[in-house]
């Protein structure tokens, strides 16, 4: 979860805050989000779910301490694992309404993360693998970066982000960036193997693709130009 502070008052630089999960809709019985929540800054805070810690409850409360007084949100639901909420700082108490869903703007990063992968690995490909048909090979380039990427989202959006997850989030990122070497190399082989290109050429067309797009999107967030 996300929250964004927009304030109607000035109360002073945040003390103390803190997530309840509440049991019902009147927040009669609640208790603390055992996940990692903080506020970095005056004007976002953010929670996440821990290994082993449990997860969101259906409806959750927001309490903050400002330097004058302490203030209590509405009671509001998870309808997004992801959401991005507005926290209105009002004289005497907090108002929080979800505005845009994480899925939305994670969809829109793919589309945006598909086309950068073209630009960086079309040419690659072009120059390493010349004595191929680049147009049947960039065909299939482009068809296994789709396939890889979206169905990489869906996976992530559909089967982790939505589960409380409650596992080393990093090691299942790390066996997906595997699958998608394997899934595009497959596809890559597939299309072009009556060409005679083997799986073995398909894997490191994969390989060499893939990891010239990660060093450039690395190099680009290095020069403070990529912002994940």
């Amino acid at each position: 979860m996300d929250f964004k502070i927009e304030y109607e008052i000035d109360p002073g630089p945040i003390t103390e805050a803190k997530l309840l999960s509440c049991d019902d809709i009147q927040c009669l019985g609640k208790k603390e989000f055992t996940g990692y929540f903080n506020c970095w800054n005056s004007s976002r805070c953010g929670s996440y779910v821990l290994p082993n810690k449990g997860g969101y409850s259906e409806y959750q409360r927001l309490v903050i301490s400002f330097e004058d007084k302490q203030r209590e949100s509405n009671v509001f639901m998870r309808k997004e694992f992801r959401a991005t909420y507005l926290v209105n700082v009002r004289g005497d108490d907090l108002q929080v309404k979800e505005i845009l869903t994480r899925t939305i703007l994670d969809c829109l990063a793919a589309v945006a993360v598909f086309i950068f992968n073209l630009l960086v690995e079309i040419p690659v490909a072009d120059l390493v693998f010349r004595r191929f048909t680049i147009q049947r090979s960039i065909t299939w380039i482009i068809v296994a970066n789709a396939v890889s990427l979206f169905t990489f989202v869906f996976i992530v959006e559909t089967l982790l982000w939505h589960t409380d997850v409650k596992f080393a989030f990093n090691s299942y990122i790390l066996v997906l960036e595997m699958y998608a070497f394997f899934l595009e190399a497959l596809i890559i082989y597939l299309g072009n193997r009556k060409k005679g290109l083997t799986f073995n050429k398909a894997m490191t067309m994969s390989v060499v693709t893939n990891i010239s797009s990660f060093l450039f999107g690395l190099l680009l967030y290095g020069f403070g130009l990529l912002v994940f």
